[in-house]
């Protein structure tokens, strides 16, 4: 029995044997051959083009080494991300953006060696800083996609993304006109029978292009570059050229060497003849490729979503990549990742089969071993071709298309670094699309206002409770307190503009209008340090026409830049308070002491009641039947979850309505006062305290028990009626005041 039991474990190799059941079941084999087959010519043609836009001029050469080393690069890309990533059918491929930057960077790495560097230094440098390259780019990878900083990328502007690959267009088609000419520059490109090496490549890469945006399919591609070979060899045999002398003349890539070009990089360099500063001056020419690598493969993984219809990890897809390019850089090889076109071929054919990628690189390995004797007789206007293909769909979709896609502004961002890179280098051409970005983006800031909205005293209240006498005092001067409510990150250009909205504000409603100005920051992230000048230009405004200017609701880092510019002292006008509520308290406490009279201050609780009750015995006789108790300063009146069996009416001192939370500052609900009632919600709706009330100074009030509540009505009934004219007056005042606010907010 224990034997059975053993027998139906699943073993170790279970997974692997469903999986080749899988890859090799006879209905989608035939699919996947043909995938293979096909994605084989295409990444074979991109690794021999893209190493021959990076082995050219000085280091010409050098081509058969670097075709070894691209294809090599491809089929370590093709197995490590495909097991790695995300997607199953996920296909690899050396990527034309990074490759254009190190063409453009190796040059200079080939200047910088000194005048006495022989060939084996030259091969030794220029081989460390490529592959270097690669290892630097998957170290990149593999840091950001090990700490999930994936997203972060996503910040790059757009328009400087666009500006990158309209240049990497630029240059492609560049690159693929020096492959085809030779030196691909100098007034000797344009001289009679010189155009003959380039231009034909230039036309058949413009048609392949257009054949392309026709009819969209890959089978294109392989029969244009076929096409273009065979008509080369048609029209050099009808003028008679023999293959040497096309050899000879420099239309052919070879001659190479018949054995396999491939040997390990670390074995086949000599460290010691690697001049090390000539790689250090070529750093800064090369860096942008590690960035703008890293922002295409997380673009082509987002469309690849799409494509698939499957969440991809971006982070995964990094480390990925990653480790991918680490390899190839100790392996051999040129920067790539997942290509958007190829994988999406791969799932349209087999659904995401993993067969075809790793067929593919096996059939790269294959092509190598047998030799590169036969890619000799490539022509480079086949090769020159196929990168002016490729340059030409970055220069339509990021040149024409761009009009239709982007605003005018951000179109004309992606022209300058177009054209800068074009006249100068990649660096100067992030540098400048930076620079306008961010200069833009500030003009546009600026723009926004940072002001939510703007209330004065008549229509927003603090949660201070008032009699209504001194509401209707407040009703008839709020309008002297102005709030301003902030919201955003405030630097000097919105700085400025609410400076100016507050000036011509003051203006507007005249100074003799205004006697408190209220800056309401709790929605403010932060402040730009030169923003601080606008503030103290508002606060020389204010002080001249004699308004208080009240800063509220900052949080520790704005007030800590206010206090460190010392605009915190030496002004009586200017003050501080926590929140909003509380500079409304103090502001309103302030317009009551200027303008009412001692005596309404201190008027009896008989005489507050008497603005809602007028007949004197109502009041007297509610009074009669409630008991009289007395509060010392800290002490709870009510507590939240207690029964409802109470209402109190205030005789004098203050209690404030509050939420309370273990850890956390009280939350003020409402702060009352003499002849206000408080606990009536719950009394009447006989639901159990929802905050705490607590006497903010000494305090005496008048009590009613619920079980008095029946008795009173019969026996009391004007003490009764009096009592519910309270509760409805003191509601409806806080409804009217809230209702107003509102209104005012939805304006």
């Amino acid at each position: 029995m224990s034997e059975a039991i053993e027998l139906a474990k699943p073993q170790p190799w279970t997974p692997f044997l469903a999986w080749i059941q899988d890859e090799f079941n006879i209905r989608v084999l035939p699919r996947s051959i043909g995938a293979a087959l096909l994605l084989f010519v295409i990444e074979a043609i991109l690794a021999i083009s893209l190493a021959a836009l990076v082995f050219k001029g000085p280091i010409s050469d050098l081509l058969p080494y670097g075709i070894a080393l691209a294809l090599v690069g491809q089929a370590i890309l093709l197995v490590t991300i495909n097991f790695l990533g995300t997607y199953s059918g996920a296909v690899a491929t050396i990527q034309d953006a990074p490759v254009v930057i190190l063409a453009l960077a190796v040059p200079v790495v080939i200047a910088a060696l000194p005048d006495s560097a022989g060939n084996a230094e030259v091969f030794s440098t220029t081989i460390a800083f490529i592959l270097g390259t690669s290892l630097l780019t998957g170290a990149a990878f593999l840091l950001v996609g090990l700490f999930k900083l994936g997203g972060l990328v996503r910040f790059l502007p757009y328009p400087v993304l666009g500006g990158f690959l309209a240049g990497t267009g630029w240059l492609l088609v560049q690159g693929g006109v020096g492959v085809m000419f030779g030196s691909g520059a100098g007034s000797a490109l344009f001289a009679g029978e010189n155009l003959l090496y380039w231009l034909p490549g230039l036309i058949s890469g413009v048609l392949l292009f257009t054949a392309m945006r026709k009819w969209q399919s890959p089978f294109i591609l392989v029969a244009g570059f076929a096409l273009v070979i065979l008509a080369f060899y048609a029209v050099t045999a009808a003028a008679g050229l023999s293959i040497d002398t096309l050899l000879a003349q420099g239309w052919l890539l070879g001659p190479f060497p018949t054995r396999a070009a491939w040997e390990l990089p670390l074995a086949a360099i000599d460290l010691s003849d690697v001049h090390w500063p000539a790689i250090t001056a070529a750093l800064p020419a090369v860096l942008p490729a590690v960035l703008i690598g890293m922002v295409a493969l997380l673009l082509n993984a987002g469309s690849l979503e799409l494509v698939v219809r499957k969440d991809l990890d971006l982070n995964r897809e990094l480390v990925a990549s990653g480790v991918g390019n680490i390899l190839v850089g100790i392996g051999g090889g040129l920067i790539g990742y997942s290509a958007i076109s190829l994988s999406a071929l791969n799932h349209e054919i087999t659904r995401g089969k993993r067969l075809p990628p790793i067929a593919v690189a096996l059939l790269l390995v294959s092509a190598l071993v047998l030799g590169t004797h036969l890619l000799s007789f490539l022509p480079r206007i086949a090769l020159g071709a196929l990168l002016v293909y490729i340059g030409a769909g970055l220069l339509y979709e990021w040149v024409v298309e761009v009009w239709s896609k982007f605003t005018r502004i951000d179109a004309l961002i992606v022209m300058a670094i177009l054209v800068t890179i074009a006249l100068s280098d990649f660096l100067w051409g992030i540098g400048i699309g930076m620079v306008l970005t961010i200069v833009l983006f500030l003009v546009n800031y600026s723009r926004i206002n940072v002001v939510r909205y703007v209330l004065t005293g008549q229509t927003f209240r603090s949660r201070f409770n008032r009699g209504l006498e001194d509401a209707r005092l407040l009703e008839m001067h709020g309008q002297k307190v102005s709030i301003f409510k902030l919201e955003g990150f405030i630097f000097f250009g919105t700085a400025n503009n609410l400076y100016e909205q507050v000036h011509a504000y003051l203006n507007e409603v005249s100074a003799e209008n205004v006697d408190y100005l209220i800056l309401d920051f709790d929605l403010v992230s932060g402040l730009d340090a030169t923003g601080l000048l606008s503030f103290e230009k508002m606060r020389q405004d204010t002080r001249s026409r004699r308004i208080h200017m009240i800063l509220a609701g900052m949080n520790d880092q704005v007030k800590a830049q206010f206090e460190s510019a010392g605009f915190m002292t030496g002004d009586e006008r200017l003050k501080v308070f926590p929140d909003l509520d509380h500079s409304m308290e103090w502001c309103e406490d302030q317009l009551i002491l200027t303008n009412s009279s001692i005596r309404a201050r201190e008027r009896s609780l008989v005489q507050r009641l008497r603005d809602t009750i007028p007949d004197v015995d109502d009041v007297n006789a509610l009074l009669s039947v409630m008991t009289r108790r007395d509060y010392p300063r800290g002490a709870y009146l009510m507590r939240a979850g207690d029964a409802p069996d109470e209402i109190m009416l205030i005789e004098h001192g203050l209690v404030s309505i509050q939420l309370e939370e273990d850890g956390k500052e009280p939350v003020r609900l409402e702060t009352t006062g003499g002849g206000r009632i408080v606990g009536e919600l719950g009394f009447y709706l006989k639901k159990p305290r929802t905050a705490h009330v607590v006497a903010d100074e000494d305090t005496t009030v008048y009590v009613l028990h619920r079980d008095d509540l029946d008795r009173i009505g019969a026996e009391h009934p004007h003490a009764l009626q009096a009592l519910t004219s309270i509760v409805v007056s003191q509601t409806s005042e806080r409804i009217v005041t809230m209702t107003r606010v509102l209104d005012v907010l939805e304006k």
